[in-house]
């Protein structure tokens, strides 16, 4: 009776892609120097992350291109020099196609300015970034050069850190005689 009975049949089952985040940088730029982008991709996998980076820059916040370039990923950041830029607002945009079903598609965004240069030789702008996660945007990217995620450690927030540590400091040395006298 075993020999009639039907085979057991595998489920057909596809894991889901692991989440990928792109993000994509474009450093101050000035009127005359060619715009800098630097793209990369990220997911919480073991497995190299590998597929291509269409970059693409549109004047303002429209999806009007003015310049693109696909460039192959090797789970490191790309770095592409683009076209020279008139003053003004753009988006640069980088969208991931992974070669690997292990990992989704992602794309991100950041907003940035084209200006001119100052007085002293400096290039004065700015830059907003957005990266994004399986096509969504998210936040970070620096204004001025500087990177805006991070904390503070300078001017009042330095006396607030000292003024905590000194009471934790205090603190300690006031239970540790407590705890001395009340052992004698």
């Amino acid at each position: 009776m075993l020999g009639w009975a039907p085979q057991a049949q595998a489920d057909d089952y596809t894991p889901e892609p692991v989440p990928t985040e792109c993000t994509v940088e474009v450093p101050t730029s000035a009127v005359g120097r060619n715009v800098v982008l630097e793209a990369s991709v990220s997911a919480n996998s073991n497995t190299p992350i590998t597929g291509t980076v269409r970059l693409s820059i549109a004047r303002g916040s429209s999806d009007r291109e003015v310049w693109s370039t696909t460039r192959r990923y090797n789970g490191s950041r790309v770095r592409v020099e683009g076209p020279t830029l008139p003053r003004g607002n753009y988006t640069a945009t980088s969208q991931f196609t992974s070669d690997r079903e292990v990992h989704g598609d992602c794309a991100g965004s950041a907003r940035f300015q084209v200006r001119s240069k100052s007085k002293g030789g400096e290039v004065a702008g700015e830059t907003e970034g957005a990266g994004g996660s399986n096509g969504s945007g998210g936040s970070g990217g620096s204004v001025g050069g500087v990177a805006t995620g991070l904390p503070n450690t300078g001017g009042p927030h330095l006396l607030v850190l000292l003024v905590g540590l000194g009471l934790v400091a205090a603190g300690g040395g006031i239970l540790t005689r407590t705890r001395r006298t009340a052992l004698a």
